[in-house]
């Protein structure tokens, strides 16, 4: 039985990058700090003046790697590398090492220390790392020794990898691998066979296989030599139920194994030693259109579900990098079309009161703005940003957005400025229409809404943090007013926010708490909830109840009890029962459980509600829930409809 041996802390956002050292010690990255552990004992690593590697603020982390000796630790800060002493933190080398201002994406050393590889733009450069033997010479030298250009259609280079004996370099490109002779000049090698983009890329310790993972859920291994003609992987390993994100050969040359983690949470150790001995023919599994109305759909995770004002749409989004919209028949629920333009995970989706127009907001550092009245729907317009956006949202009267970034800033948007120029023939994605910038926040932004009048916008972060502003100040000299603060900090991420009709008041939820505040004296009150709640919005024909995404809730019982419950009723009679270890998920028709869920699909349904996804939702008498394998089910019950104890 596997234990955890240590519960490593001190980052305080998301960890997006490891690395273990051969001297024992671990690093992680948040993307702004570089934090050092030992294996040993899980104590933090300091030097006596420095408790991180402070990349400074010429960009943020996108790689690093340790030295194969652990003496040094190798960093892709921005367009800059940096070389640290890991005795003393101290900073050996800094060099501009980008191709045409691109983040460098890979990062290697060679088993000798001698060389490290780059990767970035369409380019794989090779350093000589210059050092006399320990202890260093207090700057270390980083010289070019080599430029390598992709070939032609290939655009990115990502991950990197060199042979045990440095003969070879190779690196991930979309959906190839490229691999170049260093001992000789000429064009690199391209392997296919992905169907999907590689995300990592491994030498075996004897140099003989090469293998790779890929966003398409497998893991190849290819045999030298690398240039035979229409090259084919020796080993085609499926198993991972999502895209694979890395892995690694045992480094015992005695033991044919290989190690590869996954974005379905799992780690895989596969002995390939047996298999090898005989080719392994790929035969793809395609899954007939005619026979499969949801083949053309998404084939991850779902992650977010959006309902049009007018019920005749569904929208919904998967954790696929592949930035997939699907839209679905609100009235049979049918699969429709695709729209595509995002180029990675699709993070929040919200429609236009009007139904119009579908708002998406995505780790590609963009909003997209689609228009439903086109052709397919799939005209659209763009907004930028810097970093992730986790939400997205419309004012009530459509001519405005609000967006909440990684970067802790909620940016309120002139869309009409954008759409009148598409209309007028005149559209430019690039004017600037941000009206404001609004800071306050201490983490990440998860949530954002509109008051019903425009004036105010509330967003809600990691760490339970609530702000709101004024968009409409006395001072006319004034852009907004300082946010206000509603909750400084707590345990939880805030998933949902919503205004009532006359901004007195605010409420908010995580995934199992809810507070309302007064708006003008903050004056809170509080109340845990049954069931997972992922949305938030209010009924204006029913003003005293708060519909969230497994049912209403009658506002009263939040002022008045310490935990509340979903409150069926005649115009939305559907709800989820609670998804946790001791309780079966269903969907329930006036509190009677009337559809069971399968287990695998409680848990999964539990683990989103965990990370805040949205992935299911409650509209009247229609339910809609995201599946683990990409499909959404879809059901609605007649108006008509009853169930009692003998059906």
């Amino acid at each position: 039985m596997c234990k955890i041996q240590h519960t490593l802390r001190g980052l305080s956002r998301r960890v997006y990058h490891l690395a273990f050292s051969s001297l024992g010690v671990i690093a992680a990255s948040d993307q702004h700090r570089i934090a050092i552990w030992n294996v040993s004992d899980g104590k933090r690593h300091k030097s006596t003046t420095n408790q991180y590697f402070d990349p400074g603020h010429t960009g943020v982390v996108s790689c690093f790697t340790f030295s194969n000796d652990g003496r040094k630790l190798a960093a892709a800060v921005g367009k800059d590398i940096k070389i640290w002493d890991m005795s003393t933190y101290s900073l050996l080398t800094l060099r501009d090492a980008s191709q045409q201002g691109s983040w460098i994406m890979g990062l290697n050393f060679s088993n000798d220390d001698a060389l490290l590889a780059s990767t970035s733009g369409n380019c794989v450069f090779i350093w000589r790392v210059d050092t006399d033997k320990p202890p260093f010479k207090k700057i270390l030298k980083l010289q070019k020794s080599r430029q390598l250009l992709l070939p032609k259609n290939h655009e990115w280079a990502s991950n990197v990898a060199f042979s045990h004996n440095s003969k070879y370099v190779a690196t991930g490109t979309g959906n190839d691998v490229c691999i170049w002779d260093l001992q000789a000049d000429g064009e690199p090698i391209i392997i296919s066979g992905h169907k999907d983009v590689v995300n990592a890329i491994a030498f075996s310790p004897d140099g003989s296989y090469l293998a790779s993972a890929s966003a398409d859920m497998t893991v190849r291994i290819w045999e030298a030599p690398w240039d035979g003609e229409h090259k084919q992987a020796r080993l085609l390993l499926r198993g991972h139920s999502r895209m694979v994100y890395g892995l690694s050969f045992s480094p015992l040359e005695s033991k044919k194994r290989i190690i590869s983690c996954s974005a379905d949470g799992t780690l895989r150790i596969w002995d390939y030693s047996h298999d090898l001995i005989k080719p392994t023919a790929e035969t793809p599994v395609e899954v007939g259109a005619e026979t499969d109305p949801q083949a053309s759909a998404h084939t991850w995770a779902i992650s977010c579900i959006a309902f049009s004002s007018n019920n005749k749409l569904i929208a919904s989004a998967s954790e696929s990098s592949d930035g997939v919209i699907c839209l679905w028949d609100g009235e049979s629920g049918s699969f429709q079309r695709q729209l595509r333009a995002h180029g990675n995970e699709v993070l929040s989706l919200d429609f236009s009161r009007n139904s119009r127009y579908l708002l998406s907001s995505s780790g590609d550092h963009t909003v997209k703005i689609w228009d439903m009245e086109s052709e397919n729907g799939s005209q659209q317009l763009s907004l930028q940003h810097a970093d992730w956006i986790g939400c997205a949202v419309f004012s009530q009267d459509g001519k405005s957005v609000a967006s909440g970034c990684d970067d802790n800033m909620v940016r309120v948007w002139d869309i009409q400025r954008l759409i009148d120029g598409r209309n007028s023939s005149k559209a430019d994605d690039s004017v600037d229409c941000c009206k404001y910038i609004l800071e306050g926040h201490d983490e990440r932004v998860t949530s954002v809404v509109f008051s019903e009048n425009g004036r105010f916008v509330a967003a809600g972060g990691d760490y339970n943090g609530v702000l709101y502003w004024d968009l409409r100040p006395q001072d006319p000299k004034s852009v907004a007013q300082p946010a206000k603060v509603l909750m400084q900090r707590g345990p939880d991420t805030i998933v949902s926010l919503v205004f009532n009709s006359d901004a007195s008041s605010l409420i908010a939820c995580s995934s199992h708490q809810i507070w309302i505040w007064d708006t003008a004296s903050s004056q809170c009150v509080t109340a845990k909830c049954s069931v997972s709640l992922s949305a938030l919005q209010l009924n204006p024909a029913y003003p005293e109840y708060i519909v969230t995404g497994t049912g209403p809730i009658l506002i009263e019982d939040i002022l008045g009890c310490d935990e509340v419950r979903i409150t069926p009723t005649e115009w939305c009679p559907c709800s989820f029962t609670s998804f946790d270890e001791d309780s079966a998920g269903s969907i329930t028709w006036q509190g009677k459980e009337m559809i069971f869920l399968p287990k695998e699909e409680r848990d999964i349904l539990l683990e989103k509600l965990s990370s805040c996804k949205r992935v299911m939702r409650v509209r009247d008498r229609r339910v809609v829930v995201g599946r683990a394998s990409g499909r959404v089910l879809f059901f609605r019950f007649r108006e008509v409809a009853k169930f009692d104890d003998s059906s």
